[in-house]
């Protein structure tokens, strides 16, 4: 009798967490720690991540045995919240390792394209958590899973079907160039209004596309590392870009034109080397203390 009501009491447990809502109720536990420790403006507090890492864990263990069967804009939703969090438990756990001080110059000074670990990078490397009984790193979840490239086993089908070049303003690397990590987290029901909003202010802001002079531009480097993502888009990636430029935006005919004339229907390794387009990214940590 005991052993059985023991059996109800955990089936219980996992219809509420992975019930008919599995992917809003994972985000009602992200959104706890969004709001306690991440600015309006993507700026994030290590230090208060710290203090609620075992929240933050719990959340990353919550995806451990979750039933992946929704369509895309869940999973979007779902990975995209993962990626994130998981982002920062790795410059946590980092730190922890390499007796980084969370408060000192030291961890303010970190790039994050230096951080090696066990097995590569920190996207590349031995850091995991698990999605659906899978083990994962920041590269499998946004490689495999949202940009949809996993071929085989069982990260293939658990991937996004349908390529969307927008969630590159989404998954949030912890670096200052990164689009900013979003306070709101992201759910089935309002994700594309998120992503569309999100590629709008990287188009628009003035930091990530500047227009250098009528012949010359200066773009964030993440439009040369995902280039394929955006070229495959209707009109090619200037085109596409270009699309979301608003009239309000300070010469936004001369940079639209500019986009269109050198992003269109360009090699990636002939665009690296352009000199009509100046690439840029600082990989300095997005902690609230940098910013300006």
């Amino acid at each position: 009798m005991k052993a059985g009501v023991q059996q109800l009491l955990a089936l219980v447990c996992l219809i509420t967490i992975y019930g008919a809502k599995p992917v809003d109720q994972l985000a009602n536990k992200w959104q706890v720690l969004l709001d306690r420790h991440v600015g309006q403006r993507g700026q994030v507090s290590y230090l208060g991540f710290h203090k609620d890492r075992q929240h933050l864990v719990n959340y990353l263990n919550d995806h451990r045995q979750l039933v992946v069967t929704f369509d895309d804009s869940a999973k979007k939703a779902l990975y995209i919240n993962l990626y994130n969090a998981f982002m920062i438990e790795a410059i946590l756990r980092y730190c922890e390792e390499k007796k980084i001080d969370l408060a000192s110059k030291d961890f303010l000074a970190l790039r994050i394209n230096r951080l090696r670990v066990e097995g590569g990078n920190i996207w590349s490397g031995n850091y995991k958590t698990a999605i659906a009984g899978q083990m994962v790193n920041l590269d499998n979840i946004e490689h495999d899973l949202i940009r949809g490239q996993a071929s085989s086993g069982q990260l293939a089908k658990l991937k996004v079907k349908v390529l969307d070049p927008r969630i590159h303003m989404a998954v949030n690397c912890a670096a200052l160039s990164c689009p900013r990590l979003h306070r709101q987290a992201y759910r089935p029901a309002t994700v594309e209004k998120m992503l569309k909003k999100n590629i709008d202010d990287f188009v628009n802001a003035g930091n990530h596309l500047q227009l250098l002079t009528d012949s010359k531009i200066k773009l964030n480097k993440i439009i040369l590392w995902y280039y394929g993502d955006f070229e495959k888009q209707t009109g090619g990636a200037g085109s596409y870009l270009a699309s979301f430029l608003g009239d309000k935006t300070t010469n936004h005919k001369a940079l639209a034109k500019n986009l269109k004339k050198n992003l269109n229907n360009r090699s990636k390794f002939s665009l690296r080397f352009s000199r009509a387009v100046n690439f840029f990214y600082n990989w300095q940590i997005n902690d609230r203390r940098n910013y300006q």
